[in-house]
């Protein structure tokens, strides 16, 4: 009996030393539970930027080996299909077929960032922290994985260019277009027998649109009204002060972080990344107005000419303010233009043309004028403008289209 109790309990230390064993063999590596998979806000992604949460971003995780993995922070893909989809089934137009776009980063000026990180923790819960810097920016870093989430949290976010961090208040004027806007439009063709940059700047001051008080005026003057100021941040945010027109007494408004950002590209340029979504669903509206257009063409022109854009920033210029037609030049420091030149614009035009000279759409268009008390005096021009567009496009050799602004 006593030869059978040892018996037992040396096989019970067998199976325990070789247990111990095995489970010191074979240590549980901090995030080892964690599969590579990417995070984003429907699965599990939590992302703050100097403290501001951000949205439409992702963060892809990979287990490298041991405590060792990358991380990339990017846009998250925006399905394009499923905005003109929508859009254009209202005109019983086919569905654009299932793809994707990428959008703008989580760092200004980098679409992608990839982090090489070291996890402390468990299989289960782990963190990982650091420094690192793109070609246009400088932050620190912390993160933190449980279950099926991912806190990452980017802080002290720094230009490495903050030449053009200031605010910069929109310019008023009564009776010179050219103080409010920078227009310089250089074509061939004209418009009703007049320069092109005539016309758009005549186009401000007549176009009316009902300010607070329900009253007319001229965008000219409104304009300042509408947008009070824009502040570019040391750490490449763009955040404007503006009036909200949806809401009664226009209440003067600040929008949040995260919506644009920017980085100085060069003296005189800076890159401008914005919400995708807004301009895509902008253009493909204004095309489902018209059974005749080509939307394959269209879909085409948005990948070819918008989609970089969306992506690697909108070239923006900046430079001294132009004070009349004639191009005459500020000799005040602090009263520049920020602006769109023939780089940007040109394709975007040549995009639009179709759209803006289509049978339909013209209609459209007039028949809206037509019936707005403050712009019913232009319909019967329309037609003959909206005529001219393609051929003042194609004969374009130089635009700039954008606001005067005062540094403060």
């Amino acid at each position: 009996m006593k030869k059978k109790f040892f018996s037992l309990i040396a096989v019970m230390c067998t199976v325990f030393c070789f247990t111990s064993c095995s489970n010191n063999d074979e240590p549980a590596t901090p995030g080892s539970k964690f599969e590579d998979r990417d995070y984003t806000d429907e699965s599990g992604l939590t992302l703050t930027v100097n403290g501001t949460p951000y949205f439409g971003k992702s963060v892809d995780f990979k287990h490298v080996d041991g405590d060792k993995a990358v991380v990339t922070l990017a846009g998250a893909p925006l399905d394009l299909s499923a905005i003109i989809g929508g859009v254009m089934s209202k005109a019983d137009n086919q569905p654009a077929p299932g793809f994707s776009i990428p959008t703008s980063g989580v760092i200004p000026g980098a679409p992608s960032v990839e982090i090489p990180v070291t996890l402390v923790g468990d299989a289960d819960k782990c963190t990982f922290s650091g420094t690192h810097e793109t070609e246009y920016a400088t932050f620190s870093y912390t993160g933190a994985m449980e279950g099926e989430n991912l806190n990452f949290e980017v802080k002290d976010l720094t230009l490495k260019n903050t030449s053009m961090a200031a605010t910069y208040a929109t310019v008023s004027s009564e009776y010179n277009v050219f103080d409010v806007f920078r227009v310089v439009w250089e074509a061939d063709k004209q418009i009703l027998d007049m320069p092109v940059s005539s016309i758009v700047g005549l186009m401000s001051v007549f176009i009316k649109i009902n300010n607070a008080e329900g009253q007319s005026e001229s965008l000219m003057s409104l304009f300042p009204k509408m947008l009070k100021d824009i502040t570019l941040g040391a750490d490449g945010s763009v955040v404007a002060t503006y009036a909200d027109t949806d809401k009664e007494g226009w209440p003067i408004v600040t929008s949040p972080k995260g919506f644009a950002d920017y980085v100085v590209k060069e003296d005189g340029s800076i890159l401008l990344f914005v919400n995708p979504a807004n301009i895509v669903t902008s253009l493909v509206n204004v095309a489902s107005k018209s059974r005749a257009l080509d939307i394959n063409a269209l879909i085409t022109g948005l990948m070819t000419d918008v989609v970089p854009l969306i992506a690697n920033g909108i070239p923006v210029c900046y430079g001294p303010a132009i004070v009349d037609q004639e191009g005459t030049v500020t000799d005040d420091p602090s009263n520049i233009s920020f602006y769109l030149d023939e780089e940007v614009l040109l394709p975007i035009l040549k995009l639009a043309a179709p759209v803006l000279s289509d049978k339909d759409i013209v209609n459209a268009i007039v028949e809206a004028a037509s019936k707005d008390p403050n712009m019913g005096f232009m319909a019967g021009m329309l037609p003959g403008i909206l005529a001219s567009v393609p051929e003042v496009i194609d004969t374009t050799s130089k635009i700039q289209i954008g606001i005067n602004v005062n540094k403060m």
